[in-house]
């Protein structure tokens, strides 16, 4: 899937190319993958991580 960019300062052409593989088990889970430490540090509760505090892996359930 192709996704806009959330880095700071990308601008509107700018895009992600996201992959997954599908498993069995739950719960499902996108784990970010940001080598270059660009992309912003926001929790799925809306709150701004501290530098030093991992991302969080989004967690998807099943319809």
């Amino acid at each position: 899937m192709i996704a806009p960019s959330f880095v700071p300062g990308a601008a509107a052409n700018h895009h992600n190319l996201v992959l997954w593989r599908w498993g069995p088990e739950l719960p499902h889970r996108v784990i970010v993958y940001d080598p270059s430490g660009r992309l912003p540090r926001i929790s799925l509760a809306g709150r701004r991580l501290g530098s030093d505090e991992p991302y969080r892996s989004a967690i998807l359930t099943s319809a």
